[in-house]
């Protein structure tokens, strides 16, 4: 797959993201713990020197694709619903990964991206009347999303987005 005349650059740009297909294949069939670097290498089709130039191991290739995929601004409208609607839509498109950490019992290691992303937001809507606000609920939301991931994505995001809404009966009007 690796280009003759390529760059050091140009190969570690295309090398990580074989790295991190092929430990999301092998985490289908098997726990991160019974994965080696060695099972990882054969399958992207890099040599280990490629893995060890990237990354120091295996939990590292899963929190740079966690950050890389998840740690994004969504646009926040002045909509509290649309914002809502945004993020929970980009988790349901990337369920599949989600789901797979899940099972995996690796959902922690996304953790600290979902809280700090869902802090963002609700800053970003500037709605609310102090400051530890945002952190409750970032808390809340991270912990309503991992509930929605546990149970397999079985709701639709329009479904969620009014589930979260009248979770925040009482304490937030949303419009």
């Amino acid at each position: 797959m690796r280009r003759k005349g390529c760059n050091w650059l140009m190969r570690k740009h295309y090398t990580k993201p074989y790295i991190e297909e092929a430990l999301l294949v092998l985490l289908k069939d098997h726990n991160l713990d019974s994965i080696s670097v060695s099972d990882v290498v054969k399958k992207a089709g890099v040599s280990r020197a490629s893995f060890y130039r990237n990354y120091l191991d295996l939990k590292q290739v899963i929190n740079e694709y966690v950050e890389r995929i998840f740690n994004k601004q969504y646009g926040a409208s002045s909509n509290m619903k649309d914002s809502i609607y945004q993020i929970l839509l980009h988790y349901y498109q990337h369920r599949d990964v989600l789901i797979l950490l899940e099972k995996n019992d690796l959902l922690d290691m996304m953790n600290d991206v979902l809280f700090q992303t869902t802090i963002n937001e609700i800053n970003a809507l500037n709605v609310f009347n102090n400051m530890y606000q945002p952190y409750f609920f970032a808390g809340a939301a991270a912990g309503f999303i991992r509930g929605w991931i546990k149970n397999g994505f079985d709701e639709k995001p329009e479904v969620m987005v009014e589930l979260f809404v009248k979770s925040l009966s009482g304490y937030k009007e949303v419009e």
